[in-house]
């Protein structure tokens, strides 16, 4: 059962705790996938929050096919995307060494361990579709349904993406062991 899901149920039951919950499984997780679509920490945190205050406008369904965690990184996406329509930028700007600072210290939240440290910096040294793909499966754990969601293409892209992205890793991270 997925434990997400289970908290907005409680949530909805009228447990306020559920939402907080909720909110502390994914938001940094939320954060870190929307810092690829926008410059900022800052404006990635307030994407996540959108996308947290949407989810709470309007329900998810369960029945809807999507899972929760589905749900809101395609929210995020949307809200990230939005954000980045609404300033005019359309391409990632480099971030300032405070701003990179600030993403370095989330990154080490979630990236705990040196090794996955160099996979995440061969990761952003992918194409953006890359990145974007096997975050989402291998990160997050979302299967190629799921990620064909939040990305906004079918399973077959995906998958399509996914062996690329790992064909690309593979050499790069072979050149790095040679070194």
């Amino acid at each position: 059962m997925d434990q997400g899901a289970e908290y907005y149920r409680r949530y909805l039951a009228g447990d306020e705790t559920g939402f907080d919950q909720l909110m502390e499984l994914y938001r940094e997780n939320l954060i870190f996938f929307l810092l690829r679509f926008l410059p900022s920490v800052e404006d990635a945190e307030d994407a996540a929050e959108d996308a947290f205050v949407e989810l709470l406008l309007h329900r998810w369904r369960e029945d809807g096919g999507a899972s929760l965690k589905t749900y809101l990184f395609t929210i995020g996406k949307r809200k990230a995307l939005s954000h980045l329509h609404r300033r005019g930028r359309r391409k990632e700007q480099p971030l300032s060494p405070l701003l990179q600072a600030e993403a370095l210290s989330l990154e080490d939240r979630v990236c705990r361990d040196e090794e996955r440290r160099e996979l995440v910096e061969a990761i952003r040294r992918l194409p953006e579709q890359y990145q974007e793909a096997l975050y989402l499966l291998y990160f997050e754990g979302l299967s190629l349904d799921e990620a064909a969601r939040v990305l906004g293409k079918n399973k077959k892209q995906v998958e399509n993406l996914s062996y690329r992205g790992k064909q690309a890793l593979k050499q790069d991270l072979g050149k790095e062991a040679r070194r």
